[in-house]
């Protein structure tokens, strides 16, 4: 009954095609490492992605959501608790109807409520009412959803079926659980499947945890956290923060407060593995301390000051890589920010004797003359991070990197990390220079094959990246570029060509030709209506129609 080439789910007087997709769940099993825990990276792609991009109007190539990423925003902060409940009300009596009655069209109403739904809001709601209100044949019900958990190629459908199936606690539902969580958009209802069928599941938990990564290594840090046994403890103060690029502020704050960071550092010893953990921990909450962060920093830790103390006391003597040198410039500069309340710095604990004495020890590890040597070696490096660690370090150092820049750019003038770096806050002759640079190396005019509505970013598309850096400090120096903007306004990436117009939107009116007038005019039929809005406002401040 489910593998039909395609099915119409009626809702009200809309129809929708919702397409047959291959099992999510085989797709992952096909791609999982030989460890039986890890996914390999050309699993990360659903088989869905395509078509939940199509839903919000994207194409194949635009940008989504990292992995997980939706259902953890969602979950921490639901935009629409009340939707939820109302999404929730419909599924759990579609689902009776479905049990009750199993035919076509009562599946196909279920599925397409599903599809449509997030679980992250309503599928609490939905096990509620279920508990409640159940069908009355009950063993269907499981046999369903096992069936819609295995075979659905829709990801909403996974993750209601998975808990649903879940709730009936069989054991031997463990095997499955394990396979769907290592893809990071199920980990969060694994984690919550696998508790209600393991004998030991935060043994399950930390097995899965140390080869997660990104959303899914945060739900798994979040239930994790929960728990007060030595060796999660133990686990999350080392390797809590691993693998979760961007998303450390989420999970920092928790792991230093639930497991008492300033207690664990107390005492005359500390090793290797604890100090790199809580440098991580530490270096986020201080910078986000004075950048912002989305789970509270190192002034809602109330013994925040008492751990960074403590932990400087062991730093200062092991402190040796780039990254070391970067934490400890983290925190340097939060205790030395100008622009945080006092009120609250006192109230948290930060007193201006205690900042003084942090900063001291800091310069006193920052003054190192060996740091030099390390971020040359940093440099030299073709470990991405490594190296843009080393030019950070470099760049707080003092240590020119002109010659170094242009010397990369050459080499490798499709990295736009390095087209970053080299005209970040650029004054005059360093635009200039990067323009003429870009003209000789990146051959930038290759980006105009025409408008189209696509955000291509990453592997493949790296010169639209390069492009993009460029346009945003061309903004600072109206009358310079035109070529790269021309260019830009014939791209198919959208960013590329807001890009180019918001540059021209600093230009004076007596700078702008004929052959720019009328090429901002032609994207006033651009695809993107964006693209078109801004257009519009640039012939506004040019004083010019927008007829031709």
């Amino acid at each position: 009954m489910w593998r039909r080439a395609e099915r119409r789910y009626l809702s009200g007087d809309r129809q929708d095609t919702i397409p047959l997709l291959p099992s999510i769940f085989d797709h992952i099993r096909s791609h999982m490492g030989p460890d039986g825990l890890s996914l390999a990276e050309a699993g990360l792609k659903l088989p869905d992605e395509n078509y939940q991009k199509a839903r919000l109007g994207g194409k194949p190539d635009s940008i989504g959501f990292a992995p997980g990423a939706t259902d953890g925003i969602l979950r921490g902060a639901p935009i629409s608790p009340k939707e939820g409940e109302e999404k929730a009300t419909a599924l759990h009596e579609a689902l009776l109807e479905f049990v009750r009655r199993r035919n076509p069209r009562s599946e196909a109403r279920l599925v397409q409520l599903m599809v449509n739904s997030h679980a992250a809001t309503s599928l609490a709601p939905l096990l509620l009412s279920l508990s409640r209100r159940p069908p009355e044949n009950l063993p269907r019900l499981y046999e369903e959803m096992r069936r819609f958990f295995l075979q659905s190629g829709h990801r909403e459908v996974v993750k209601y079926a998975m808990s649903i199936v879940a709730s009936y606690r069989k054991a031997p539902d463990l095997l499955l659980f394990r396979t769907i969580a290592c893809h990071p958009e199920f980990t969060m209802y694994a984690v919550d499947a696998i508790s209600k069928v393991s004998p030991d599941p935060v043994s399950e938990w930390i097995a899965l945890a140390r080869v997660s990564r990104g959303w899914g290594k945060v739900s798994l840090v979040e239930r994790l956290s929960e728990s007060n046994r030595p060796e999660i403890r133990d686990y999350l103060l080392r390797e809590g923060l691993e693998n979760v690029p961007n998303l450390e502020g989420y999970i920092a704050l928790p792991i230093a407060m639930r497991y008492k960071l300033h207690d664990i550092l107390e005492g005359s010893t500390a090793d290797p593995g604890l100090l790199r953990g809580a440098a991580r921990i530490l270096h986020t909450l201080t910078f986000e301390a004075v950048d912002g962060g989305p789970n509270g920093n190192i002034l809602d830790y109330p013994d925040g000051g008492l751990a960074v103390e403590r932990f400087l006391a062991h730093f200062e003597r092991v402190a040796s890589s780039t990254e070391d040198f970067l934490t400890v410039a983290s925190i340097h500069q939060f205790v030395s920010s100008r622009d945080l309340d006092e009120s609250r710095l006192r109230t948290a604990g930060w007193d201006s004797q205690r900042r003084a004495s942090v900063s001291e020890v800091c310069n006193r590890i920052l003054a190192r003359t060996d740091w030099v040597e390390r971020a040359k070696r940093a440099l030299a490096s073709e470990d991405p991070k490594e190296q843009w660690r080393g030019i950070t370090v470099a760049k707080r150092l003092g240590i020119p990197l002109h010659d170094y820049f242009i010397d990369r750019l050459r080499k490798n003038p499709l990295d736009p990390g390095m087209w970053f770096h080299f005209i970040w806050g650029a004054n005059e002759e360093r635009i200039d220079e990067a323009l003429k640079l870009a003209r000789e190396v990146l051959h930038f005019e290759s980006i105009a094959t025409g408008p189209a509505e696509e955000s291509l970013v990453g592997p493949g598309h790296e010169r639209h990246d390069c492009v993009n850096y460029l346009l945003q400090e061309l903004r600072r120096f109206p009358g310079k570029g035109w070529d790269m903007i021309r260019a830009s306004l014939r791209s198919p990436v959208t960013t590329n060509r807001r890009f180019g117009l918001l540059a021209l939107k600093r230009w004076r009116a007596s700078e702008a030709t004929e052959e720019v007038v009328e090429a901002v005019r032609n994207a006033l039929r651009d695809p993107s209506e964006h693209v078109r809005t801004e257009a519009k406002e640039v012939l506004a401040i040019f004083g010019r129609s927008t007829l031709s």
